[in-house]
C-alpha cells in the first residue's frame, strides 16, 4: 500500500470523526487517538524498505528501518503501558551513534590529497578559471558554494567527496557532463537537478547522462543535519 492510500484512510477516518462529534452522534478524542498511535507512522516507514525490492538490496537501508520500526514500536507500547522502557536512553545512544558515523565518514576525506574545509565559515568558488581536481569539501556549521561551470577540470574523470554537517554545500555543474553520485544523509536533504530526498535517513544513488559525455564527475555525499544541492 502507498503512502498516499495510507494518508488518504487516514484523514477520512479523522474526517468521519470530526462529522461524527459535530453531529453529537459520538464524542471521538481525536488528539488522544493520535498522541498515543502516532508511532505507527515510525513504524511503517521503518518496515517499509522490507516491501520495496530496490530499497531491500541495501542492507544499511534494512538495518536502519529496523532501528526505526523499533523505536516505533517502543513509543507505542509506552503509549499503551504495554511496558515502559526509558526514551532519553535512546535518544542519548542515539546521538552519540551520530557522531561516531559522522567521524567515520570524515575520516575518508584523508584519501583526498586536496581538502576544504569551511568550520563555521565560508568558500566560495565561482570565479573563472579555478582548477579542479579530486578533492574533498567539508562544511561543518558552514557554507560552501561551488560553481564547476567556471572550473577548468583536469581529467577526464573527476572525483569529488561533499560532507555538510549542521553546514550546506550548493554545487553547479554542467548538464553536459556524465554524473555518478552517491548520498547517505541522516536527519539532513539532497538536491539532486529536479530529485529531493530528506528525512531521518537516506541512502540513494543517482545518475545523470551528459549531452557530451567527455567528462564524468564521481560525487559522494554526506548530509548529517545538513543539506546539499546539486543544480
Amino acid at each position: 500500500m502507498g503512502l498516499s492510500y495510507v494518508w488518504g484512510i487516514l484523514l477520512i477516518l479523522f474526517g468521519v470523526s470530526f462529522l461524527l462529534n459535530n453531529l453529537g452522534i459520538s464524542n471521538i478524542q481525536i488528539g488522544a487517538i493520535i498522541g498515543t498511535y502516532w508511532p505507527l507512522i515510525l513504524i511503517y516507514f521503518g518496515l517499509k524498505p522490507f516491501f520495496n525490492e530496490k530499497e531491500r538490496k541495501n542492507s544499511s537501508n534494512l538495518i536502519f528501518g529496523v532501528v526505526i520500526a523499533l523505536i516505533g514500536v517502543t513509543v507505542l507500547g509506552n503509549n499503551l503501558n504495554l511496558f515502559f522502557f526509558d526514551l532519553s536512553l535512546i535518544f542519548e545512544l542515539g546521538f552519540a551513534l551520530l557522531l561516531i558515523f559522522a567521524g567515520l565518514r570524515l575520516l575518508k576525506v584523508g584519501k583526498f590529497k586536496d581538502s576544504n574545509w569551511a568550520i563555521m565559515s565560508g568558500i566560495d568558488k565561482k570565479n573563472p578559471g579555478w582548477k579542479l581536481e579530486d578533492e574533498s569539501f567539508v562544511a561543518i556549521m558552514g557554507g560552501i558554494d561551488l560553481d564547476l561551470r567556471q572550473a577548468e577540470i583536469i581529467g577526464d574523470e573527476i572525483h569529488l567527496q561533499l560532507t555538510a554537517f549542521m553546514g550546506g554545500v550548493d554545487l553547479k555543474i554542467p548538464k553536459k557532463y556524465n554524473i555518478e553520485m552517491s548520498n547517505i544523509s541522516i536527519l539532513g536533504g539532497m538536491g539532486f537537478f529536479s530529485q529531493d530526498s530528506g528525512g531521518i535517513y537516506v541512502n540513494r544513488k543517482y545518475s545523470h547522462q551528459g549531452n557530451e559525455g567527455e567528462k564524468t564527475i564521481y560525487l559522494e555525499t554526506t548530509c548529517i543535519m545538513g543539506g546539499i544541492d546539486i543544480k
